[in-house]
């Protein structure tokens, strides 16, 4: 039998949650303002718009927007327009003065939303609240570092081109 049985929820099908909080100076304690909140399908359209090959992607095409537009829109990290907030599993929401933050997302079940901010190491927090319909998350940034090198071929020691590097920590 397909589907949820009558008067059970369909734990696969994706449901808004509102997550809201709050994003602060883990060494002072203070808000901080115009940090980007955003989800896992957001990561993703960043990702995207770095890579200079042409983007071909059905969320793109649904969305209105022309690919200039697009890469014009991440790269400046601003917040998505009204019309795709929640849309692809992509949300993204910028702090206030005082920190706060609330965006809807629809998720099936686990989703981990990230904080950045200018100067700050990125932080990422995993949800998984299922049956909840709002979901409190805080962030506290660390002020961040730099990573540069090159990455090379292990058979001739050769630089590698157009390779994305993500640094995880292990907090």
């Amino acid at each position: 039998m397909d589907g949820p049985v009558s008067g059970e929820e369909d734990e696969s099908a994706p449901r808004p949650i509102k997550v809201y909080g709050t994003v602060s100076d883990a060494a002072t304690g203070g808000p901080i303002a115009g940090a980007l909140v955003f989800t896992d399908a957001y990561a993703a359209m960043l990702d995207r718009a770095n890579n200079p090959e042409t983007i071909d992607d059905e969320r793109l095409r649904q969305s209105g927007l022309s690919e200039d537009e697009f890469r014009a829109l991440m790269s400046e990290g601003k917040t998505l327009p009204e019309t795709l907030q929640g849309k692809y599993g992509a949300a993204n929401a910028s702090t206030d003065n005082a920190g706060a933050f609330s965006l809807n997302i629809a998720v099936p079940g686990t989703e981990t939303i990230y904080c950045r901010a200018k100067g700050c190491a990125t932080r990422a927090q995993a949800t998984n609240e299922r049956g909840a319909d709002t979901l409190r998350v805080d962030f506290q940034l660390r002020k961040g570092a730099s990573i540069s090198g090159k990455v090379t071929n292990a058979a001739d020691g050769g630089p590698v081109a157009d390779v994305i590097v993500r640094a995880v920590t292990g907090e």
